[in-house]
């Protein structure tokens, strides 16, 4: 979705009385308020390997969110289809692969 879109629903949702300041949402989750302010400026890392930010905007001297914009986050996060998913390649697979590839490449140009 366009960042610019995602702020004006998030700025309809604030103005629609769903608003959720960050200490609200920590205390809410059970979590630091820095934790929360992570997801906004940082963002964490979905399974597809994308970077997903909690949509948040200033107001005032604090940061506010909403319901909604939680549930965007939550759900960007989950893994829907495990196609979108990334495979994770451990070291030993990766050098088994490795040593496939240069016997393929030994083999073809007869090294």
């Amino acid at each position: 979705m366009n960042q610019f879109l995602e702020r004006h629903s998030l700025g309809d949702e604030i103005a629609g009385g769903d608003s959720l300041t960050i200490l609200d949402l920590a205390r809410e989750r059970q979590v630091n308020p820095s934790t929360i302010l992570r997801w906004i400026l940082r963002g964490l890392r979905a399974p597809n390997g994308h970077r997903v930010h909690l949509a948040a905007s200033r107001l005032g001297r604090g940061w506010v969110t909403s319901r909604a914009a939680l549930g965007r986050f939550a759900d960007a996060l989950a893994v829907t289809d495990a196609l979108q998913s990334v495979p994770i390649r451990t070291s030993k697979r990766r050098e088994r692969q490795s040593a496939r590839a240069s016997a393929a490449l030994r083999e073809q140009f007869q090294m």
